[in-house]
């Protein structure tokens, strides 16, 4: 019996050897970039979070520093954007500096004239001209957060 050897299989094994490798690899990788993707997505929401609760702090400092002076003669209804300048100041001009746009709104309040609840608009219920509500939004390419929240002119000042 005469033995003949087969060339030409070590080659298409490697072949195949190197196509499965090359699979795991795209892979490996396309799920590490999904990763990436999805880590810097949340971490962009949990700036534009703390952004927010940052810009409800700074007018709770305003609040505390002179309702009559920094909350009382604001517009209701029109945005507001913190300047940071030896101390906090709200100002109706946009200055672009980052990835994120944080606007401060405010808005009357209104109680109920018997519970004196804090309620929607309705016949039952009045302004209270010592509360507002304050709410904090901030936008950035791929989203949107708000913050909302009431103050009260707690000082009388």
């Amino acid at each position: 019996m005469k033995y003949h050897r087969k060339q030409g299989i070590g080659l298409l094994e490697a072949v195949v050897g190197a196509a499965i490798i090359a699979t795991a690899l795209v892979g490996i990788l396309s799920s590490f970039n999904i990763s990436i993707r999805g880590g810097l997505a949340n971490t962009q929401k949990i700036q534009a979070a703390l952004l927010a609760e940052e810009g409800l702090e700074a007018v709770r400092y305003l609040r505390d520093s002179s309702w009559t002076a920094n909350i009382a003669p604001l517009a209701s209804g029109t945005s507001y954007y913190l300047h940071w300048d030896n101390g906090w100041t709200l100002s109706t001009i946009f200055v672009a500096n980052n990835e994120f746009t944080r606007t401060i709104t405010f808005d009357e309040a209104y109680r109920d004239n018997a519970s004196k609840k804090i309620v929607d608009s309705n016949p039952s219920a009045s302004v209270d001209v010592n509360t507002i509500q304050v709410t904090a939004e901030v936008i950035w390419e791929n989203g949107t957060t708000t913050v909302a929240t009431y103050l009260t002119n707690l000082l009388n000042n």
